[in-house]
């Protein structure tokens, strides 16, 4: 990212959309999370991911006034922009969860109490359209704003096709993970976002 972001103020580039991911906020504790959430990476792989984010941003400097920093603005006379996608898991065709969650079917398993934050792929390809038509300097999460239990998924999915349920070991666990909000992202791209879970 270091290298392209040296080169990029000299291009004709006009949009940049980087795919980061909601990993870099870290939280553990199934509390809310939004784009003012401070990132607290708690892996390398997160860490490694906030740097890239802040490079990016870095590259551009945006042609309109930014009354505070940390807020992005939304600008159609923008020159220039970046956008910060983070990104939930992601879901669609090319990315089934259905094979490796029927594959669970009359397991054990003790990781059930984690909020898992889903997206369509097809959502994400709609986003970065819409985006380059709106230029937006700044990081937007993008999940299909209904976080959900592992747990809960994952046996619904398997009661839907009347497969064995999984023995959750930690059913009575704190929960744990966290809540992506995409309320920012809906708001500024007028998006209903798909969610896998019936």
């Amino acid at each position: 990212m270091r290298s392209l972001a040296s080169v990029l103020p000299a291009t004709p580039v006009r949009r940049l959309v980087y795919t980061s991911s909601t990993r870099v906020y870290g939280r553990d504790d199934g509390s809310w999370v939004e784009e003012d959430t401070p990132p607290e990476p708690r892996d390398e792989k997160g860490r490694i991911l906030l740097q890239s984010e802040r490079i990016a941003l870095a590259a551009f400097t945006p042609s309109f006034p930014r009354r505070d920093p940390d807020v992005a603005r939304v600008s159609s006379r923008a020159d220039r922009s970046v956008t910060v996608l983070r990104l939930g898991g992601i879901h669609g065709p090319g990315r089934e969860a259905e094979p490796r969650i029927v594959a669970q079917a009359g397991t054990t398993r003790d990781d059930g109490n984690v909020y898992v934050n889903l997206i369509h792929r097809d959502d994400i390809v709609e986003t970065v359209r819409r985006l380059l038509r709106m230029p937006y300097h700044g990081v937007l999460n993008l999940t299909d704003g209904h976080p959900v239990l592992r747990r809960v998924w994952y046996d619904r999915m398997l009661a839907m096709r009347n497969l064995p349920a999984i023995d959750w070991t930690d059913r009575d666990a704190p929960v744990r993970g966290k809540r992506v909000s995409n309320m920012r992202a809906r708001k500024l791209l007028g998006l209903d976002f798909r969610t896998p879970v019936p």
